[in-house]
């Protein structure tokens, strides 16, 4: 995959507003810039990047992590929101 195809592949996913996470190497495209976890031009999406070149494993856990937490908050949401309707 080129840069440009990942970059289309954003893109697409930018116009729908779909949380996405992006993989960035350690010294990314410029456009991705460096010391950030967001983007200026794409705001659903969330960087992670090496932070050794050739080291992949740490981006992948952390995104693992990321996963886990925001499901883990959609549940417990859920299952109070359904509690608040069977208490009505």
């Amino acid at each position: 995959m080129t840069p440009h195809s990942r970059l289309s592949a954003s893109g697409v996913l930018r116009c729908t507003n779909a949380a996405t996470s992006v993989v960035l190497q350690h010294v990314p495209d410029w456009r991705w810039m460096m010391d950030r976890d967001d983007s200026l031009w794409y705001p659903t999406h969330r960087l992670f990047r090496q932070s050794t070149a050739g080291q992949w494993s740490d981006v992948f856990e952390s995104i693992y992590q990321t996963l886990v937490t925001r499901l883990s908050g959609a549940t417990h949401s859920n299952v109070a929101s359904e509690h608040s309707a069977n208490d009505e």
